[in-house]
């Protein structure tokens, strides 16, 4: 008795797998039926009836709507017949829509009657035809029992063809079927046997299987072993890190102290990492104020001790040496960062790209009139607003370090007459570099230069807060991570 059980539930299960392959012929059958309906309505009518109409949107629906309630439903042979039920009922419908036509309708009829029967037996058969004069009587009343003779024409190739393919296709489906069933129970019997040989195996199988969980769980132990001591060393490397960040703050000079000469001035300083390869040097002296923002190769660790390498060499050059004229600095500075390197020898190609600009004064203030701001740079450009207009300053494109063409090559020296209102900045790459925006692009020398043209008079702490927010929420709008280390100096003389 559970034998018999076990092979009609098997038979229902396998039944139950026959709405996936109906659901391409389902969609087929369906079209067919709709443009049957339409050419129909359309030779009897000149146009479409509503009936004819919704009847052709619900075939374009329900085939896919059938699939989605068969794939939901828990049990999918009781859905099978639900929906071939259905189906009938459609088939109905369409009887009434071409007239009572006979060669029109009854090729969809014998087709899905017969498919009922093949695949659910005489109760699926019964139900179908009770669902079929249901459709007929309702849609009947719907469009009034109209009768119309419809001529031979090549619209009876839509049905005829669905009668054919459908017929053929529904027995393979029974054939296939039946054929897997009857071979089920001497593939359960031959699997009935296999499974006491493999329940021998699985004893022997447990045993190793035991010896392996011990061995898991020694391996266990050493990676967690192994990951303290990753913790320990990730641990020591942050602390390492964040005291290198110590120091590179260290040789900054304060903003404050800036201030005491610039009053008017802001440095906004985002490292990409801990540390950075971007960095601001500042001279104060008696007859002129230095300040420069220079960007090194790389970021983090790489560009940090290359920032280290730039500030010391900058303070030997201005402080020791009494260079004070920009492009000078950056021909000594190239100099300086060859011989560090040894780049004649190595052909080493780390360096930096720098802007540096000296302001004449006269009594720690800025000599209007008779003075200068004077730039040079290495790849960073300068720039300066007065009166609403943005002027940018090339910065040359001579880097500093590596062993090159340009390694003869000279600075050229920009002047520009000191007057009240001046404003100049000195930007890293960084912040034109950094992608965002609705469409994911640069940031940008020409939105640069319009942001600065709307905040030059703003306080110089607005401004500052503009600049950090703007390039903040350009990242933002395109969810792009922060790509480089990112500096801005802003002076208002």
């Amino acid at each position: 008795m559970r034998t018999d059980n076990k092979y009609a539930q098997l038979s229902k299960e396998r039944k139950g797998r026959i709405g996936k392959f109906v659901y391409p012929f389902r969609v087929f059958g369906y079209i067919l039926a709709a443009i049957t309906v339409a050419y129909t309505h359309l030779n009897h009518y000149q146009h479409l009836s509503i009936y004819a109409t919704f009847f052709c949107w619900w075939a374009a629906i329900y085939p896919h709507a059938a699939l989605g309630y068969y794939l939901i439903t828990g049990s999918r042979y009781v859905a099978e017949h639900r929906i071939l039920t259905l189906d009938m009922f459609c088939i109905g419908w369409l009887t009434s829509l071409v007239f009572y036509a006979p060669v029109l309708f009854l090729p969809f009829l014998i087709t899905n009657s017969t498919a009922n029967l093949a695949l659910g037996g005489p109760r699926l058969f019964f139900s179908g035809w009770v669902s079929y004069a249901i459709g007929l009587l309702i849609s009947g009343f719907l469009v009034a029992w109209e009768f119309s003779d419809i001529p031979a024409n090549w619209l009876m190739i839509l049905p005829f063809s669905y009668l054919i393919i459908g017929t053929h296709f529904f027995g393979f489906l029974a054939y296939m079927y039946g054929s897997k069933f009857r071979k089920s129970k001497a593939q359960i019997e031959e699997q009935n046997l296999r499974l006491m040989l493999q329940t021998d195996d699985l004893t022997i199988l447990n045993e190793e299987l035991q010896q392996q969980a011990e061995e898991i769980n020694m391996q266990r132990q050493q990676i967690e072993e192994q990951n303290r001591l990753l913790f320990k060393q990730n641990q020591s490397i942050g602390e390492s890190i964040a005291y290198a960040r110590r120091i590179q703050q260290a040789i900054l000079p304060l903003e404050e102290e800036i201030r005491t000469f610039l009053p008017q001035s802001f440095v906004w300083y985002s490292p990409k990492d801990v540390v950075s390869g971007d960095f601001y040097w500042f001279a104060p002296l008696e007859n002129q104020i230095l300040i420069a923002a220079a960007d090194c190769t790389g970021h983090g660790i790489p560009g940090a001790f290359m920032s280290l390498i730039g500030n010391d060499a900058l303070h030997e050059i201005v402080i020791t040496r009494s260079i004070t004229r920009p492009d000078l600095i950056l021909e000594e500075l190239r100099l300086s960062i060859n011989k560090a390197l040894r780049q004649h020898a190595t052909q080493n190609q780390d360096g930096m790209e720098i802007g540096i600009c000296a302001i004449d004064i006269v009594q720690g203030q800025p000599a209007y009139g008779s003075g200068y701001l004077y730039f040079a740079g290495a790849g960073i450009p300068l720039f300066h607003v007065m009166e609403g207009k943005v002027q940018m300053v090339r910065g040359d494109k001579i880097p500093i370090g590596g062993w090159n063409r340009f390694s003869t090559m000279k600075f050229q020296l920009h002047t520009i007459a000191l007057q009240k209102g001046l404003h100049f900045y000195l930007f890293s790459d960084g912040y034109t570099d950094q992608f965002g925006g609705p469409e994911n692009r640069k940031f940008g020398r020409k939105r640069l230069e319009q942001l600065l043209s709307e905040i030059y008079c703003l306080p110089v702490e607005q401004q500052k807060q503009r600049i950090k927010d703007t390039i903040e929420n350009w990242r933002l709008v395109a969810c792009e991570d922060q790509l480089d280390d990112l500096l801005a100096i802003g002076v208002k003389l």
